[in-house]
């Protein structure tokens, strides 16, 4: 495996984001795309093709409730 999608997850810092991506680098993998959780659950919910339309994503976590509201075009 070389070529990766990641799921990153909403609350993540700026900083946070860039030690994620310095490790993809320090690991060799080489980073096609990253979307966050919520839509990373649009993509698998719907097998990659959303309908066009206006959505609201639930992130139970363990401590915490996050919502996004994301529009399909």
């Amino acid at each position: 495996v070389n070529d990766v999608i990641v799921a990153i997850p909403t609350y993540f810092t700026l900083n946070e984001k860039a030690e994620l991506m310095n490790s993809l680098q320090l690991a060799d993998l080489n980073l096609m795309r990253a979307i966050t959780e919520p839509h990373a659950a649009l993509i698998g919910y719907y097998n990659g093709i959303i309908p066009e339309k206006t959505f609201l994503v639930f992130d139970l976590g363990g401590s915490s409730l996050d919502i996004t509201v994301i529009k399909s075009r």
